[in-house]
């Protein structure tokens, strides 16, 4: 995994502060997950060390997402952060970085392949603004996401002497199902 850390040069003016902490950023240099599935950001983690935050303020992970495939999305307890403009300052999206356990990063479907996710963390004030020299460096995490078989799906065909009790299918349908009844016409008396 790689750490950065960045403590503030100076403190922000004009606010009385008891002290800005270190912001350290660790995350894995390396996620693999399969295609047509998400991956949880919680091998992200982002810590405020000896400072404390003021009321309003509040940890942001900036996730630069300009190397994903077109259409990746973040979710947030299920929130698209990526459908509003508003989540994407100078094309980073903020993610809020108190809790990236109900953050998810879910690339379109059937994409497979690798991109570069470059990420990092600031502090921001109670007016959404980043508190001077609290953002750290960039770390690039590369994202590689495996391709799944794409099997054709053919439907079993199951024989069966009419009459004989329950048939032994062999196998569990998912969907789909369809049954033909091969056996003798009724004649009618």
């Amino acid at each position: 995994s790689v750490t950065d850390s960045q403590a503030p040069s100076s403190q922000p003016s004009g606010m009385p502060s008891p002290g800005l902490g270190t912001i350290n950023i660790t995350a894995p240099e390396r996620i693999r997950f399969p295609e047509n599935s998400t991956f949880n950001l919680s091998s992200i983690v982002v810590d405020y060390i000896d400072g404390m935050l003021r009321p309003g303020e509040q940890l942001i992970l900036k996730v630069n997402l300009t190397e994903a495939p077109n259409g990746t999305q973040v979710f947030l307890n299920g929130l698209d952060l990526t459908a509003s403009p508003n989540n994407t300052v100078g094309g980073l999206l903020r993610v809020p970085a108190d809790d990236l356990s109900s953050v998810v990063l879910e690339p379109p479907p059937f994409f497979s392949g690798p991109f570069d996710l470059p990420i990092k963390a600031c502090l921001l004030d109670d007016d959404g603004n980043v508190v001077p020299g609290t953002t750290t460096n960039t770390t690039t995490i590369t994202v590689e996401v495996i391709p799944v078989a794409q099997c054709a799906t053919t439907p079993p065909t199951v024989v069966a002497i009419e009459d004989q009790g329950p048939v032994p299918w062999g196998i569990l349908f998912d969907d789909a199902l369809d049954i033909s009844d091969r056996g003798q016409q009724f004649q009618g008396a």
